[in-house]
């Protein structure tokens, strides 16, 4: 069933076009990633959807309702922010209390709510603390209590761990997505960190210059990009010229064809290659092993190809010395544009 309904969207800053006719349907349950770099709408349309914001044109519709015109306290959702937007003088207890009360709860009421909330997030036992004695993902978790205590039907992220440093952030992300499937609430989650919303998403949108490029599951965007922008941010991507049919090389790249280095393999003889593979020859200009991955960087006509795989280089494969690279066509992704 269809929760929120993004139709026809558009919001401008002077000349500049933030959001030009969005469209997004978001099923009930969903953990949905808004994915982009600076500036491509992603912040924006969080905000018009939150009514933190008013769109120029369009409409926003959850469970039914039309609420394009209501402001933010009277729409079905809350909001993680950023920076938590924590009250310092209030205890944890009182911070994610706050909403029940305000809603009508009594106080005892309000404080039962908030305890459960606190127990969601494995934080009951700091429920008299203040909110400036606890670290950054502690004070993540609050913000997420305080935000799921009211039982929202639809709750926006505006890119809540980026402040955590790269451990804590990928724990967050395991107890996040743990935490919306607990709950069965719908997550709009805005980052510009490729993985992280790899990692989380039920669907991922991919925005760029105020619009959707595409929106499908991880699998999907990262094996079958429908545009080139898709295929260069999401991951890495190896452009290679192909026939239409994705099943021979092309002088000519009137067909770009997606290949991931994982999906690239070198070899030293042409011989050497499987049955139906297709081949480049190509020069390597620089090799790497990270962490039990081997990283090939080569050049092939022109153009920059990149191989990875595990395991440590063999010791012929160095800088300047010519290879043929490899691959499956069945690995191949023909673009749309």
């Amino acid at each position: 069933m269809t929760l929120l309904a993004i139709q026809d969207v558009s919001k401008s800053f002077s000349n500049h076009r933030a959001l030009d006719r969005v469209s997004l349907d978001v099923m009930q349950g969903e953990f949905i990633s808004l994915l982009g770099p600076s500036g491509c709408g992603k912040t924006t349309l969080l905000r018009v959807i939150g009514g933190f914001m008013s769109a120029d044109g369009g409409r926003i519709v959850i469970d039914g309702q039309d609420v394009s015109s209501l402001p933010p306290e009277r729409r079905p959702l809350n909001t993680v922010f950023q920076n938590y937007a924590l009250f310092p003088h209030m205890t944890v207890l009182e911070n994610v209390s706050y909403g029940p009360r305000r809603a009508g709860a009594s106080r005892k009421e309000a404080e039962v709510r908030a305890h459960e909330a606190l127990e969601m997030v494995g934080l009951a036992a700091m429920a008299p603390r203040s909110p400036r004695a606890m670290s950054g993902g502690q004070q993540q978790r609050v913000a997420l209590a305080r935000a799921i205590v009211n039982k929202p039907k639809l709750l926006l992220l505006d890119e809540p761990l980026s402040a955590l440093d790269l451990q804590l952030r990928k724990r967050m992300q395991i107890e996040l997505k743990q935490l919306q499937v607990q709950l069965g609430i719908t997550f709009i989650f805005v980052t510009h960190d490729q993985d992280e919303a790899m990692a989380m998403s039920d669907r991922i949108a991919v925005m760029s210059a105020g619009r959707i490029e595409q929106i499908d599951e991880p699998e999907t965007i990262y094996r079958r990009p429908r545009t080139r922008f898709v295929a260069d941010f999401i991951g890495e991507a190896n452009i290679v010229p192909m026939q239409k049919d994705g099943r021979s090389l092309a002088r000519d790249a009137a067909f770009d064809g997606v290949l991931r280095p994982e999906n690239l393999r070198v070899f030293t003889r042409a011989d050497s290659l499987p049955d139906g593979w297709l081949s480049l020859p190509a020069t390597v200009s620089a090799s790497t092993y990270v962490g039990g991955t081997s990283n090939i960087y080569m050049v092939s006509g022109g153009r920059s190809l990149h191989a990875r795989s595990y395991g440590v280089l063999p010791g012929d494969i160095r800088e300047g010395v010519e290879i043929i690279a490899g691959f499956d066509p069945a690995d191949i992704h023909i673009l749309e544009g």
